[in-house]
């Protein structure tokens, strides 16, 4: 009897061969898309704050460190000469004079500030010594120390002198004049208002020299000594000292802006004052709220001259 060959698929599992149906991935809704849209936006501004921040300190840090330059330069520069004023280039007790109206004792090393006319604030007038090159005549009228090598032995005489007038002189001494310098403020030059430090020196026919840019006002005091005792007991503004040559010391403040406006500063000017007190005046309120960095720096300095 023929028999039936068995089904390929008798006896195996199905269920094996079943394919499962694909599941589909779910996507973003729209709420958690407005939300994290949201927190990058509030990331994007922190960072763009934060950056901001950044280039503000940036910005004020430059400014400070150019307002605090422009003072150093400008104290130096002053304290350096008012502390050698009336300095001889030679031992003061070797000092011979042929002037006729003074004695080199009575030489002023800080003076009168004269016929100088600032945009603001005070004047110094310093006197010092220059020496002349070699083989240099001092001009007619010029106020003259001729010392020997060593400075040892020196005459002071107006020029021109004849040599047989004292025996320093045919000796070819080294020779020295007498200059005025004054400092003050005045318009700048390099930039529209703008006021700087200027200096006029004798020795330059009172021709003004730009030194330091951004000082905006220079108030001066003078050390005196009142009772003849050698002792420096008051400081006083120029028009209160009646002897020039009791002067000891003098003190300087400046007050000095960055030059031009630091945005977001946060400084007001007219918040200022003076050491002694006394608030600071600009000249119009636009100078007072241009957003530029003021400070004001003080010294007090000794006159080293020793006769």
């Amino acid at each position: 009897m023929a028999t039936t060959a068995p089904s390929a698929t008798h006896g195996l599992r199905t269920d094996l061969f079943t394919v499962n149906p694909v599941r589909h991935q779910r996507g973003f809704s729209l709420l958690e898309v407005s939300i994290g849209s949201a927190l990058g936006f509030v990331v994007l501004a922190v960072a763009v704050q934060l950056l901001l921040s950044v280039q503000q300190n940036l910005r004020l840090a430059n400014a400070y460190a150019r307002l605090n330059e422009n003072a150093r330069a400008a104290m130096t520069l002053m304290r350096s000469h008012i502390r050698a004023a009336g300095s001889l280039p030679c031992i003061p007790s070797a000092l011979d004079s042929l002037l006729s109206e003074s004695d080199a004792t009575e030489l002023l090393a800080i003076s009168a500030p004269g016929e100088v006319t600032p945009i603001r604030g005070d004047v110094l007038s310093v006197q010092s010594f220059r020496s002349l090159p070699a083989e240099t005549l001092p001009a007619s009228g010029a106020i003259v120390v001729a010392a020997t090598a060593g400075g040892d032995d020196c005459v002071i005489f107006e020029a021109p002198a004849a040599a047989e007038a004292h025996p320093v002189l045919a000796a070819s001494p080294r020779l020295s004049i007498a200059e005025q310098t004054r400092y003050y403020l005045d318009q700048s030059v390099g930039q529209s208002g703008l006021s700087s430090l200027f200096r006029a020196r004798q020795s330059r026919g009172g021709q003004r020299e730009e030194l330091v840019e951004g000082v905006y006002d220079l108030r001066i005091a003078y050390g005196v000594d009142q009772t003849g005792n050698g002792a420096m007991n008051a400081f006083l503004p120029a028009e209160q000292v009646s002897d020039w040559a009791a002067v000891q010391a003098v003190r300087l403040w400046l007050l000095v802006g960055s030059g031009g406006p630091v945005v977001g500063s946060g400084t007001l000017p007219h918040n200022l004052v003076w050491p002694d007190g006394e608030p600071v005046q600009f000249e119009t309120t636009q100078s007072s709220a241009n957003q530029n960095l003021y400070r004001v720096f003080s010294t007090t300095v000794a006159i080293e001259r020793q006769m």
